[in-house]
């Protein structure tokens, strides 16, 4: 596919094999592709019939087969193998290519004379429908002692296998019985595998590899989807040395492995997805990605208790987003890998040595995926997720506030106008999201009008948010309109006086935030602050206050003051795709506050304009101060008609980089200490308007 920029394109649900991995899709959006072989019956002779197992079936965006539907035929009729021992290998080995073996629920299949399933053609092995609990699948077939484990499965050239609501017990340490080592054994000569699925399963008691596929002759494996699934004392997926096409991890768990969750090294250049995952206790590194230049991304994860490198990805080509780690040693990455979103705290699991690895009400996770969900295995947080929709009106945002449970969801209604009169702030002290419902064609618009009547002299002033002890915040697809009039002398003069900070932390010596997000939305007319993190009549440094992440994305902020981050304790700030127009004052001011600065993608324009604060001077537009920063970053963003001082200030030994920014009608100072500048331009960018 080929496309060009601004054709508004989308690409879906679209499925590529054997074709160029070129990508010329310019600024499409692009979701829910994949790198797979569909199984075609005979494509040669012009027979596209998808063959059961193949990742076209479903995977459209109506729940359909992907391409010309006539080639989409039905699944064979299940063939139901009773219980017992020496059942489920017999029907292994009896069933046709395609088959779809169907297992009675809560019962077991045993072996007490195969130390495998040998899988060697396409085929599926599936929990009956409406089973109540998943049939119990084991292999006794080898006496305690015995230093030749079992292993569950091996693939011989040929295999695909779908396994579905299936229970899986290695029997590691069984008194009876040697347990299985693997999982799942690729054959050493180099088999040729289509799809292993392992959807709703439960895998438990294993001594080393899910799939074991680290073999001096590469096997070679098309697609691996791990969906729902929990993995309990065993180690993870292998494929040192070997051919893999795709990977996804999803809504899974893995528990107490001892070894790495997932590990490639010097094989193909596989396309891994590893999205709302919990990982706990591994004894190894948990993602190890190594050699290969994949396409990798990691979002929406916990890794807790991660003896070595959380994550290392050595390829170029990676993104880690809106994860959570705990006790657990730092990652190792590539330079060129995209980090965005993270945070390092305790993920209050409620007793995670015994498996119970629910988010407790006040878990920083919640609310912190790039969906608006928990992060990690939903699994975990579904008895805590509450989406309540609030009526429009006066007083109602407040009530919903104060009625909501830690890690609800307010949902605002299309268009809906949310005010407030009779309190001067909206108080949060737990975690929260704010969002406009589903599908909102117009933001809902959140306003404070408990100032009256009008007074600019009065200095009573309300704000929109004071963030408490042990809140967190996210805001999605909102508009926050303060009633700043843009002149000194209003006709006719606002009924109600303006909001002057948008968020503050609550100031007292010790209050722990776990982040503040905004996405998608539009805040202006403010008289003061956007965000206001020390008190502005003490000047000195409040040691207790903590806001670990501040992340803002595809925002806009029209008339209205700085994000001020003074003496607070925070490990990571972003600004992304956002435009800031019309501030009289810095647009960001930090000091003593922070190590990770992200500016990426942003506009600036009419901003840092007015002497305020220094003697004749006016404001920078951005301006880091204080040797906290270990890295500040600055990108793909324009600064115009601003700042007569200098458009960016920084100080020495911040680890910033200036790269690829525009600057026009702005000061020329450059006051960027050590920072390495490349790729930046002085020139007209033509704005519309």
């Amino acid at each position: 596919i080929r496309l060009d920029a601004g054709q508004g394109s989308v690409v879906s649900n679209v499925l590529f094999w054997n074709t160029s991995a070129n990508t010329r899709l310019a600024d499409a959006v692009v979701t829910d592709t994949l790198n797979a072989d569909p199984l075609f019956a005979d494509p040669v002779n012009g027979d596209f019939t998808l063959g059961d197992g193949s990742p076209a079936l479903g995977a459209g965006n109506d729940g359909e087969a992907l391409g010309d539907l006539r080639w989409a035929v039905q699944p064979p009729e299940p063939i139901i193998v009773e219980p017992g021992d020496g059942t489920l290998g017999a029907a292994i080995a009896a069933a046709p290519n395609g088959a779809v073996l169907m297992l009675r629920g809560g019962e077991e299949y045993t072996s007490t004379t195969d130390t495998s399933y040998f899988i060697d053609k396409r085929l599926s092995i599936v929990a009956e429908p409406g089973a109540m609990r998943r049939p119990l699948i084991t292999l006794k077939s080898i006496p305690a002692g015995s230093e030749v484990p079992t292993k569950t499965f091996w693939f011989n050239d040929g295999a695909s296998l779908i396994l579905r609501g299936l229970h899986f017990d290695g029997l590691l340490g069984s008194d009876l019985f040697t347990g299985s080592d693997d999982f799942i054994q690729l054959d050493p000569a180099g088999a040729t595998v289509g799809l292993i699925e392992i959807r709703d399963c439960l895998l438990e008691n294993y001594e080393d590899q899910l799939v074991e596929g680290n073999q001096p002759d590469p096997p070679t494996v098309d697609s691996v989807l791990v969906i729902n699934s929990m993995f309990f004392t065993t180690s993870g997926l292998g494929f040192r040395r070997s051919d893999l096409g795709y990977l996804l991890m999803e809504n899974s768990t893995f528990w107490n492995l001892d070894n790495r969750a997932f590990r490639i090294q010097a094989g193909s250049n596989p396309e891994v997805m590893i999205n709302h995952c919990t990982f706990y206790n591994i004894d190894h590194r948990g993602l190890e990605i190594r050699d290969v230049g994949s396409n990798v991304v990691v979002k929406n994860c916990i890794f807790s208790k991660v003896s070595r490198d959380v994550i290392q990805i050595d390829g170029p080509t990676g993104v880690i987003s809106n994860c959570l780690f705990h006790e657990s040693a730092p990652v190792n990455l590539h330079a060129n890998v995209v980090v965005t979103d993270t945070m390092w705290a305790d993920p209050m699991f409620v007793n995670p040595d015994m498996r119970d690895l629910r988010l407790a009400p006040n878990s920083p996770a919640i609310g912190a995926a790039d969906d608006g969900t928990a992060l990690g295995d939903p699994r975990w947080a579904r008895y805590l997720l509450r989406l309540t929709p609030v009526a429009p009106g006066d007083g109602t945002l407040k009530a919903a506030i104060a009625a909501a449970a830690p890690g609800d969801i307010l949902v605002l209604e299309d268009g809906g106008e949310y005010t407030e009169s009779a309190d001067s702030v909206w108080f949060v002290d737990k975690p929260l999201t704010i969002r406009a419902v589903m599908g909102a064609e117009t933001r809902p618009v959140l306003k404070n009008i408990s100032q009256q009547p009008y007074d600019p002299a009065a200095g009573r002033n309300p704000k929109f948010f004071m963030l408490g002890d042990g809140s967190s915040l996210k805001l999605m697809g909102l508009e926050l309109d303060g009633g700043e009039p843009d002149v000194l002398a209003p006709d006719p003069v606002p009924t109600f006086q303006s909001v002057d900070d948008v968020f503050m932390l609550d100031l007292k010596d010790s209050v722990e935030v776990a982040f503040l997000k905004v996405y998608d939305c539009l805040i202006q007319n403010t008289s003061d602050n956007v965000l206001e993190v020390w008190d502005p009549n003490l000047y000195g440094a409040l040691t207790g206050l903590v806001l670990d992440s501040i992340v803002v994305k595809d925002c806009l902020f029209y008339n209205t003051w700085r994000w001020g981050v003074r003496h607070v304790q925070n490990s990571y700030f972003e600004l992304e795709n956002c435009t800031f127009w019309d501030f009289p004052d810095f647009v960001v001011y930090a000091r003593d506050a922070g190590t990770e600065m992200v500016i990426d993608h942003c506009t600036f324009n009419n901003t840092g304009t007015e002497i305020l604060w220094n003697a004749g001077s006016p404001d920078e537009i951005l301006r880091f101060r204080g040797d906290t920063f270990t890295s500040i970053s600055i990108t793909n963003s324009i600064m115009a008609n601003g700042s007569s001082d200098a458009p960016i200030r920084l100080d020495a030994g911040q680890g910033s980089v200036v790269s690829n920014v525009l600057f026009w009608n702005t000061s020329a100072n450059t006051r960027l200490a050590d920072a390495v500048v490349t790729d930046t331009l002085n020139a007209d960018p033509l704005f519309a308007d």
